[in-house]
């Protein structure tokens, strides 16, 4: 799936969650958490998202997946219900003979 259609079903998905919600008063956070890959994506996500989304990421560079959801728990301590956390993993964790 190209980058281009998972920002188009990320944005339809964001523009129901936005109706769902509906007050701008209230700040919901997406964190984005990844070993580099995602380097810039906040910028290309912030104009998807209406005022009341708080848009961040976490880079931990040469990260494996475990490591990538450590993090992610230690952010959830800091989330409500409503806050969207992306973990995004690959390279790192390849093994030529047992890749899952």
């Amino acid at each position: 799936m190209s980058v281009y259609k998972r920002l188009s079903e990320l944005r339809e998905t964001i523009n129901v969650n936005n109706k769902e919600v509906g007050s701008l008063l209230t700040k919901h956070k997406v964190v984005l958490i990844d070993d580099s890959n995602i380097r810039g994506y906040v910028y290309k996500l912030k104009h998807l998202l209406k005022e009341n989304y708080e848009l961040y990421s976490v880079i931990k560079p040469g990260a494996t997946m475990n490591e990538l959801k450590e993090t992610a728990r230690e952010e959830i301590s800091r989330f409500s219900c409503n806050d969207i956390i992306l973990i995004s993993y690959g390279i790192n964790d390849y093994e030529a003979n047992n890749f899952s």
